[in-house]
């Protein structure tokens, strides 16, 4: 290629002439700067965007949350509970063992430690049962 040409510069000028590059050059700024501010306002509306659904997911949330307490904290369901409860204690006794030394032991949790002897001595008492009745489940299952 270089051997048909006459100027060995020619391959580094500019294909277009001065008035084409200019025009390119003005262009690619003009249009440079318009691509930028489009780009900004796109974040701007998606940081709304964002910060509206984040506002609104919260209240809705918030109204949720108050609704449920509500629904759990009503007296006819708590009532309704506790008959379904003592129809399956009586059913089920062990059932109201386990819901005792739950109540006992979140008790006892919330206070931190074992405040008296009695609780103490309840607690080992428990700790024992324990153990013993999971000797007697893993007994049960090597005798199968």
């Amino acid at each position: 290629m270089l051997s048909h040409s006459r100027d060995p510069c020619a391959i580094c000028r500019p294909r277009h002439g001065l008035t084409e590059t200019s025009l390119l050059t003005s262009r690619h700024h003009f249009f440079k700067s318009k691509l930028i501010e489009h780009f900004k306002r796109r974040n701007e509306q998606n940081e709304m965007r964002n910060r509206y659904m984040t506002e609104t997911y919260t209240k809705m949330m918030a109204t949720w949350t108050k609704k449920v307490e509500r629904m759990e904290n009503s007296k006819k369901r708590k009532e309704k509970e506790a008959k379904a409860r003592e129809l399956y204690e009586k059913i089920f006794p062990e059932l109201r063992k386990q819901r005792e030394d739950k109540e006992r032991d979140h008790r006892l949790g919330t206070r931190g430690a074992v405040r008296s002897e009695a609780d103490m001595e309840d607690v080992i008492e428990r700790l024992q049962e324990q153990e013993v009745s999971q000797i007697e489940e893993s007994r049960t299952y090597v005798a199968r």
